[in-house]
């Protein structure tokens, strides 16, 4: 079974398993990060507040050591239905 919605403070996992399915919300506390999505790169700065729908799509993540985030996975529209 699927949970609907995750919390996590960490981007480790973006993108697999559980999560690999969801949108991710994704609201930085402290820091900075870099992440490739697709090829392109983009950097979320404190206060920044990101959503990436294809969460799979997430290549290499480079953070600050002060990076702190928390990150809302919500389960999308977008995914197979099992019924």
């Amino acid at each position: 079974m699927t949970r609907e919605v995750i919390i996590r403070n960490s981007l480790e996992g973006i993108g697999e398993g559980e999560v690999a399915l969801h949108l991710a919300h994704i609201l930085c506390l402290a820091g900075s990060c870099e992440i490739n999505y697709n090829g392109d790169s983009f950097t979320i700065r404190e206060r920044d507040c990101t959503i990436i729908r294809a969460t799979q799509l997430v290549g290499d993540i480079q953070c600050t050591d002060d990076f702190r985030v928390e990150v809302i996975y919500i389960a999308g529209l977008h995914r197979e239905s099992n019924s």
